[in-house]
Order: C-alpha cells, then sequence, then structure tokens
C-alpha cells in the first residue's frame, strides 16, 4: 500500500489512496477495511481510491476504470502495477479533479438551498407587507425575518421619522436576541454619520464587520459599546443595512406616548 494520511480527512483535506491489490474481497479482508469501507462508501467525501492490481498489464495511456456492477466497492480506477509514472500521475490528478468536482457540485447544491429558503422567507414579507395591519408585528416579521437570512443571533431595527419642521431622526423601534433576555425602551437619537445605524440610513451604504470592535480608525462612526456593557452580551460581526419602507406616523404604537 502507498499512501500517507495526514490528521483530518474531509474536503478540507483531499485524500488520494493508492492500495495494492485494493480489488473484491481482498481489499475488504487485509487493508484498512475500516478505512477503506468509509471511503468507498462515500462517508469520507473527500477521498479516493485508486486501485493497484498487481500482475495486471495495462494500456500506457490511461488507468483501469472501475466495474459498475457493485455500488458496495466505489473504486475510483484501477491501475497495473508496472502502469507507467505518467499513467499514475494522471489517475491521480484526476482523482483530485473528482473530488474538487464533487465538492462544487455539493456546495452548489448546499447554495441552491439556502436561495430557496432565502426567496420563500422573502416572500413571507412581502405577504405580510400587503396584508398586515398590525406594524408593531410586521416589524418584528421583518426583523426576525432578517435574522433568519443573515443567521444572526441578536438584530435591532430603527425607523427614520420626519418632524413637523422636516427635520428627520432615528427611532430604536425594537431589538432580538436568541441568547440573553435583556429589556429594552424606545429613544430618539439624531440622524448622523457618526452613529452606524445613522450611516446607514443616510448614504443607504451596506456596513459590515467581523469584528465589531475592530472598526478601522478614520471612520465617521463607531461602535457603541453600551449594550454590550450593561447586558453582558458580547458582539461579535456586525451587520448595518437600509430597508426602505414607507409607514403612516400614526399607525405605530409608541411607549413613550
Amino acid at each position: 500500500m502507498v499512501a500517507k494520511i495526514p490528521p483530518g480527512v474531509g474536503p478540507q483535506f483531499p485524500q488520494v489512496l493508492v492500495l495494492v491489490g485494493a480489488t473484491g474481497d481482498l481489499a475488504r479482508r487485509k487493508l484498512l477495511p475500516g478505512l477503506f469501507h468509509l471511503a468507498s462508501s462515500g462517508f469520507i467525501p473527500g477521498c479516493r481510491i485508486i486501485g493497484v492490481i498487481p500482475h495486471a498489464k495495462q494500456d500506457s495511456s490511461a488507468g483501469i476504470q472501475p466495474r459498475r456492477k457493485k455500488q458496495g466497492a466505489r473504486v475510483f480506477a484501477y491501475l497495473a502495477s508496472k502502469a507507467s509514472r505518467g499513467v499514475v500521475e494522471k489517475t491521480v490528478e484526476a482523482a483530485f479533479q473528482n473530488i474538487e468536482l464533487s465538492e462544487h457540485e455539493r456546495a452548489s447544491r448546499e447554495a441552491l438551498k439556502i436561495a430557496e429558503r432565502e426567496r420563500e422567507e422573502l416572500n413571507q414579507i412581502g405577504m405580510a407587507l400587503s396584508t398586515e395591519r398590525d406594524i408593531s408585528m410586521l416589524l418584528s416579521l421583518i426583523l426576525s425575518k432578517a435574522r433568519e437570512i443573515t443567521g444572526a443571533d441578536a438584530g435591532s431595527l430603527y425607523l427614520v421619522e420626519e418632524e413637523a419642521e422636516g427635520r428627520r431622526h432615528l427611532r430604536f423601534m425594537l431589538t432580538q436576541n436568541d441568547s440573553l433576555d435583556f429589556p429594552f425602551q424606545e429613544f430618539v437619537m439624531p440622524l448622523a454619520e457618526d452613529s452606524m445605524a445613522g450611516y446607514t440610513a443616510v448614504r443607504g451604504e451596506v456596513l459590515n464587520f467581523a469584528d465589531a470592535y475592530k472598526i478601522p480608525r478614520g471612520r465617521p462612526y463607531h461602535f457603541n459599546e453600551s449594550y454590550d456593557r450593561e447586558s453582558g452580551y458580547r458582539t461579535r460581526s456586525l451587520l448595518t443595512l437600509p430597508m426602505l419602507m414607507i409607514l403612516p406616523p400614526f399607525s405605530i404604537k409608541r411607549s413613550d406616548s
């Protein structure tokens, strides 16, 4: 057997196992039966087996492909023990390419599932926008669905409100947190670029930071740590995005009214 197996097996560590005598019962009985079973059964997606058949004659231009009569032994390819170096290299390269293609296919299927789920969630929001008369329920739905789509543990929602004089401000309307039950109150803050919510509302730009505590210097806004400090919560990544939705001012029940 010619195989060096580093720690970790799977798509992150693609493996091509070259097993001498890896045919039928011989491989299952004598050559790493546990590993052979896992690899040939598909439980290790980043692994392919190339069987080397002793004393077999082989064309110097290609590997011997596995027979497909039995699903139980999924060997990627067979090689004769006297196969040329070029044939061996091409077969091993093809095995690694097959792993890569399989991983791309798996990732594409997963991405399609996510896209379909997100589309369904957006459809639910769209239906709620046209049918829901309770604005508080609608805002809660919008925030919860936005968190589901982005995989966020917590989230907050701000509304841009216009005063009688034509000036505008931000109203902190709602917050949700799966890890912590922390009471909150609505409050009003200036619509200015020195806050992340204000910057996004004014400019209509998305802000996305992997670490909320490591925002580059020189930005007009900063992360408000007061919530973390008062609640004991630890904000990690941070995403702030604008949403255009026009609400009649009389339809919102405010806690300060």
